[in-house]
C-alpha cells in the first residue's frame, strides 16, 4: 500500500473514514470493530473520526469511543485524527462552534 507523510509521521495514502460507522445507517457495534480490524489487517495506518459522528446530541462521542475500542490492543500500529467544532442537535442536525472554550472542550474529551 502506498505511504503519505503527516509531518513526522508516515501513514497509508488510504485511511478508514469513521463517520459511515456512527451515523444514520450505521452498521451494529460488532460489525464497525471488524471493520476497522479489518482496514488496519489489509494495511490501513490512518483513521479519521471526530466527537460529532453520531446519531445526534445523544451519543455524542460515538465515534472516536468506537475507535478507541477498535483500537485496543493495535493503537500504536494506526494514526488517529480527530476533528472538534462540529456539534450534534436534537434530530440529527448539524451546527458549528469554533468558540476557543468549546475547542478546549473538544481537546480534553
Amino acid at each position: 500500500m502506498q505511504k503519505r507523510r503527516i509531518g513526522e509521521v508516515e501513514v497509508s495514502a488510504i485511511g478508514l473514514g469513521g463517520m459511515p460507522i456512527s451515523v444514520q445507517g450505521r452498521p451494529d457495534r460488532t460489525q464497525a470493530i471488524e471493520t476497522i480490524n479489518a482496514a488496519i489487517d489489509a494495511g490501513v495506518t490512518f483513521i479519521d473520526t471526530a466527537d460529532a459522528y453520531s446519531l445526534d446530541d445523544t451519543d455524542f462521542g460515538h465515534n472516536e469511543e468506537l475507535i478507541a475500542e477498535g483500537l485496543r490492543g493495535r493503537s500504536e500500529e494506526v494514526f488517529v485524527a480527530t476533528k472538534g467544532g462540529h456539534t450534534r442537535v436534537p434530530g440529527g442536525g448539524w451546527e458549528l462552534d469554533g468558540r476557543p472554550e468549546y475547542l478546549r472542550k473538544a481537546v480534553d474529551g
